[in-house]
């Protein structure tokens, strides 16, 4: 069976992923990011490397590549974040890896996440955690019988779907969460080109779901043995 190669539409997939952070406000441009962006991005990286350890442990093929999905999300954010011109997504692709050389890397990544030091800002925007856990999560789907690229694009349209075009489904979102007693308020704004709405939580500024919305299923991305 031949794989599909990556390398070509990844650019196109992580632009999407600023896109949908820069319609909720919080991509900062022009702005270089503070040392608490980088921080917590971080933290959402190393969050899902520990899912895709766990998800690998358990021989669980969909969560593997629910897991990776979510690590190109999170780190290709954090490579946007940095601004750093010496890497990019493109040079993430690196070739496939034996499943226990795979194994052997993430449980290292994982054991360095649990012993980082303090940095400041100029030395997060050179991160070779986030950098080496894109490039073996990508080396890890390059072989194994899963449509990644599909997948992906899956991910980021389900991301996108809770943005609304309806004013509408906004306002019966908000209603919806003030039934349950949380705070929401639609903030209009645009996503590739089409005027949205962005649903937040005032008390944490969380982008929240609207009404009707449909979880991603991974499932229909893993070829028939």
């Amino acid at each position: 069976m031949t794989l599909p190669t990556y390398a070509t539409p990844l650019k196109r997939l992580a632009d999407e992923i600023v896109a949908w952070n820069a319609a909720a406000g919080k991509f900062p441009g022009e702005r270089a990011a503070t040392l608490e962006e980088l921080l917590n991005q971080e933290a959402r990286v190393v969050e899902e490397l520990k899912e895709l350890i766990h998800a690998m442990a358990e021989s669980d093929l969909t969560e593997t590549l629910d897991a990776v999905c979510d690590i190109f999300v999170t780190a290709s954010y954090y490579l946007a974040l940095a601004k750093n011109m010496q890497v990019s997504i493109e040079s993430c692709v690196v070739p496939p890896e034996e499943i226990e050389t795979i194994q052997a890397q993430l449980a290292e990544l994982a054991e360095q996440a649990e012993n980082l030091p303090e940095r400041s800002v100029a030395q997060m925007l050179d991160n070779p955690l986030i950098v080496k856990s894109l490039e073996v999560s990508l080396a890890l789907v390059r072989d194994l019988p899963v449509d990644f690229i599909g997948a992906q694009q899956a991910v980021n349209d389900n991301n996108a779907s809770k943005y609304v075009a309806s004013e509408a489904v906004a306002q019966e979102s908000v209603a919806h969460y003030a039934a349950k007693g949380e705070e929401v308020v639609a903030h209009a704004s645009s996503y590739l080109g089409k005027p949205v709405f962005v649903l937040k939580r005032t008390s944490d500024d969380k982008i929240m779901k609207p009404v009707g919305f449909v979880s991603v299923e991974l499932a229909p991305f893993i070829y028939a043995n």
